[in-house]
């Protein structure tokens, strides 16, 4: 038997499992999360050489990962919002001064009840 022929068998059975949690994409406007972001990852693009962040975040759905801007990373650093109740929700996109497009997020901190709409709010 092969290795493919032992994970198919093993899907079959339902002992396989995801190891990475899935990605979550922002799309629409008011799409939200709800959770405690409990891990942080600086990545930098090769296609652009822009910096972004990947979170892993828990919620009552299970862990999940995604995707954001500096925008969002500003927020979620200098409010200190790792390993706290927070909603995370996309608001859209805005040009920036360079002629950029940029994600918008509100951040809701249900520790304090503390409301974030972008980076200068934080």
């Amino acid at each position: 038997m092969s290795y493919e022929d032992d994970a198919k068998a093993a899907e079959i059975a339902g002992h396989a499992k995801a190891v990475a949690a899935p990605v979550y994409k922002f799309e629409e406007v008011g799409q939200s999360v709800l959770g405690i972001i409990t891990s942080v990852k600086e990545i930098r693009s090769d296609e652009t050489d822009d910096t972004f962040s990947v979170y892993a975040m828990k919620t009552d759905a299970g862990v999940i990962q995604f995707a954001a801007g500096m925008v969002l990373a500003n927020i979620v650093a200098e409010a200190l919002l790792m390993n706290r109740l927070i909603r995370i929700t996309y608001e859209g996109q805005a040009d920036t001064r360079k002629g950029n497009r940029v994600n918008q997020y509100t951040v809701i901190d249900y520790t304090t009840g503390t409301e974030y709409t972008d980076a200068e709010d934080a």
